[in-house]
C-alpha cells in the first residue's frame, strides 16, 4: 500500500517532465505532542532551476501542508512538507 503512495505521489510531481528533474524522499512520523502520524515528504532538486508548481498526493486524497507554489529550488536545495490523512485505497 505504501508503495502505491509514493508513486502516485511521484506520478503527481513528475508529470508534466520528461526527465526527472528531482528527488522524492518519504519519511514516516510521528507527532509526539498530538499522537499523529503524518509523512514528510522531501524533495531535492537534482538539477539547476527547478520550479515545482503543483505537488498532489495520492490524486488529492491526502491533506498536505499549506506551502507558496511555485517555488524555485536551484540544485540541492530542497523542499519538505508533511502529508496528512493519508489513506491508500
Amino acid at each position: 500500500m505504501k508503495k502505491l503512495f509514493f508513486a502516485l505521489i511521484a506520478c503527481g510531481l513528475l508529470s508534466a517532465c520528461s526527465d526527472p528533474d528531482i528527488e522524492i524522499s518519504i519519511y514516516e512520523k510521528h507527532d509526539p505532542l498530538f499522537g499523529v502520524r503524518y509523512e514528510l515528504l522531501k524533495i531535492k532538486a537534482i538539477e539547476d532551476d527547478v520550479t515545482i508548481e503543483e505537488i498532489v498526493a495520492n490524486r488529492g486524497d491526502c491533506r498536505l501542508q499549506k506551502i507558496k507554489l511555485p517555488r524555485k529550488l536551484s540544485f540541492g536545495q530542497s523542499l519538505n512538507l508533511g502529508a496528512y490523512e493519508c489513506d491508500v485505497i
